[in-house]
């Protein structure tokens, strides 16, 4: 998969990441899975290091920030820990979203890489709202305040939402038209990130990544409506 980079300063760098492209390796990974950071550097031909200040899990698109200073990356760091940054997805699911809804339930891993919503777990919170519906699917957007591993997916799932493609979460592996088609990944992807400015944290970069082609093509066969 192509990395596109859709930012370029002194201290960042942002790229629209395509699905099935790691944000980092993990101890369970292969070695012969590409991730960001190689590719990246291979693409620019970059003679500093990059630092990665936040992760998309493999199957999602859209929005990742890298620094490219040590500075930029404590500043980034600091932000997203310190809940500054607003970030805003937008998922496929299975399931009818009438209005708005806040996701308050704590976020625990339950097995291997698999979370859930836990009594115990740590604060977690969603903001989802609808944005195109039909009786038996959604197109949503989400707004996640906290950072949890898998969120978006484990708080949609837990109302009943999950992802198309999110066999992990109970989301449907194939499309209900006939011949069934299969759905080849969780259809989630990271579509606006506004992040204070490394250079000058009283001024915010807002940075936005259009729709992949397989996301709008399952919104169209759904008969959901999705917008760039």
């Amino acid at each position: 998969p192509e990395l596109e980079i859709i930012l370029l300063s002194r201290d960042v760098v942002v790229v629209n990441k395509p699905a099935n492209l790691l944000s980092e390796s993990d101890r369970f990974g292969a070695p012969s899975v590409e991730t960001v950071l190689p590719k990246l550097l291979e693409k620019r031909s970059e003679p500093n290091r990059l630092w990665l200040v936040h992760r998309l899990d493999a199957g999602t698109t859209g929005v990742l920030v890298l620094a490219r200073t040590a500075k930029a990356a404590r500043s980034l760091n600091a932000a997203f820990r310190e809940g500054r940054v607003e970030k805003t997805y937008v998922a496929l699911v299975k399931g009818y979203l009438r209005k708005g809804i806040h996701i308050d339930a704590p976020i625990a891993r339950i097995k291997g890489t698999k979370h859930g919503v836990k009594s115990g777990g740590k604060p977690s919170h969603t903001h989802a709202a609808p944005l195109s519906t039909t009786k038996s699917a959604s197109l949503v957007r989400a707004r996640p305040t906290t950072g949890r591993t898998h969120q978006i997916r484990v708080h949609l799932a837990s109302v009943d939402l999950p992802l198309y493609g999110d066999r992990l979460y109970g989301g449907p592996g194939y499309t209900e038209e006939m011949p069934p088609n299969p759905v080849s990944r969780a259809m989630l992807h990271a579509m606006e990130l506004r992040f204070p400015d490394p250079r000058d944290e009283s001024e915010s970069i807002v940075v936005n990544a259009p729709l992949p082609r397989d996301f709008l093509e399952l919104a169209s066969t759904l008969g959901l409506e999705a917008k760039q």
